[in-house]
């Protein structure tokens, strides 16, 4: 009995290490816009150079991709910069975006007024 108890400690503590080891700023992009999206960039509020793709390849309309963060990156506010496949567009700029309070964006384009936007969860 007292081995079984040892065991189920042991898993408890392992899955428990699992649970934190995911660092709470790792998101999920959906792409929602009806456009392909060949480069997301994620910086700092303070850094303007996005050089730095965090795809490895085009983003489809449908698609997501997982961003994942090191514990060398710090804070929780950060600015998401996008290029969309075709050229000949304005890469928008998602500032401010708190990435400790959300798992999810889903990024959005108006037709109507060529506005991208984006929705959290």
């Amino acid at each position: 009995m007292r081995h079984a108890i040892g065991i189920f400690v042991s898993a408890l503590l392992l899955s428990s290490v699992a649970a934190f080891a995911a660092d709470e700023r790792n998101v999920t992009i959906h792409n929602a816009t009806g456009y392909g999206i060949k480069f997301i960039g994620v910086n700092t509020m303070d850094d303007d150079e996005f050089d730095e793709n965090e795809l490895s390849e085009v983003l489809k309309n449908g698609q997501s991709v997982y961003i994942t963060f090191s514990e060398d990156d710090d804070g929780c506010r950060w600015n998401i910069k996008i290029e969309w496949e075709l050229s000949g567009y304005g890469s928008p700029l998602l500032e401010n975006v708190d990435l400790c309070k959300v798992s999810d964006i889903r990024l959005l384009y108006d037709r109507s007024n060529g506005k991208t936007y984006y929705q959290t969860r």
